[in-house]
């Protein structure tokens, strides 16, 4: 807002260097932190640095023949229209500007750019903001919804800045609490779905709070209690066992059950004025890193500790 100003400042500081003999390095400008004032700064530190080293005039400490420099300038620049009052500090020009006149420009500014006020200029790169990718099978609740909120405020941040915004959603439709939903549902209440999106939601929630309470072990459970839950937790391994194998009757329900939850995100994020760009899925990359892995183990990067129930490790130490 105070380019012009700033270009006669620098003129002035320019021609006085010019005439006196001192080679005066390039301007940077910058601004000064706000304690009741706004202003901006430039400082002779450089121009100094370079006298000394070219063993130029008095042998003067560069701080000392900064502010020297500073002083002399700001004895030269005069009145400028805009700004209140100029000051040589530490070797640094300080300049500030007239709150009124400050404020009516800023004012006049927002008024003409109205919702582009402030909107960087295009930076010429692209950025993606991930965010709003909660595990299929399950509800979306408050805590997906803050996280969609401040993924989506601060994608709007960036590209309000100036860089190409990407947004993208990387859901968990895949693994253990995927299967454990679909398990309940096949063998307890398929066909018995809500027709609502929202309701059907919810209702895959409570279908794997049951399931949970239905396979985890009980304290003082009985011979049968122990031997119920052990055949449902040999049901639902047998299910991802089959997923696993690409069992078309599997494959299916895990396509429908998973759009039930797809359809309930994509309508939040409608209400809540999210735009995706980019979907991705868990499920897109599980056979390609199931190949990495199998890689790994080959090339004895990793070690295979799946036979004695633990999982597959690369020891980095």
């Amino acid at each position: 807002m105070f380019e012009k100003e700033q270009t006669l400042i620098e003129n002035r500081i320019k021609s006085f260097c010019a005439q006196n003999d001192i080679t005066l390095a390039e301007l940077k400008w910058q601004p000064i932190p706000f304690s009741g004032e706004w202003g901006f700064a430039t400082s002779f530190f450089q121009t100094a640095a370079d006298e000394a080293r070219a063993e130029k005039g008095n042998k003067v400490p560069v701080p000392q023949r900064a502010q020297q420099i500073a002083e002399q300038v700001k004895g030269q620049i005069g009145t400028v229209e805009g700004i209140s009052r100029i000051e040589a500090v530490k070797g640094y020009l300080n300049l500030y500007f007239t709150t009124s006149e400050y404020a009516r420009r800023v004012v006049d500014e927002v008024l003409a750019s109205r919702a582009d006020f402030g909107r960087g200029a295009p930076k010429g790169e692209r950025v993606m903001v991930e965010y709003a990718q909660p595990n299929t099978h399950h509800s979306f609740h408050i805590g997906h919804a803050r996280n969609t909120i401040l993924g989506e405020a601060l994608a709007r941040l960036v590209e309000f800045a100036g860089f190409e915004t990407i947004r993208a959603s990387y859901p968990g439709d895949l693994g253990l609490g995927v299967i454990t939903v679909m398990w309940i549902y096949d063998k307890l209440y398929k066909g018995q779905e809500p027709k609502g999106i929202h309701e059907r939601g919810q209702w895959l929630l409570k279908l794997y709070v049951e399931a949970t309470a239905l396979l985890e072990k009980k304290e003082n459970e009985t011979p049968q209690q122990t031997a119920q839950r052990e055949a449902y937790e040999a049901e639902r391994r047998e299910m991802y066992r089959k997923w696993d194998t690409g069992d078309p009757y599997v494959r299916e329900l895990w396509r429908t059950t998973r759009e039930w939850s797809l359809e309930e995100l994509r309508d939040v994020l409608r209400m809540l004025d999210v735009k995706m760009d980019v979907w991705f899925y868990e499920s897109e990359v599980d056979e390609p890193s199931k190949a990495i892995v199998d890689e790994l183990i080959a090339k004895k990067i990793a070690d295979d500790e799946r036979p004695q129930g633990g999982a597959v490790i690369v020891k980095i130490d």
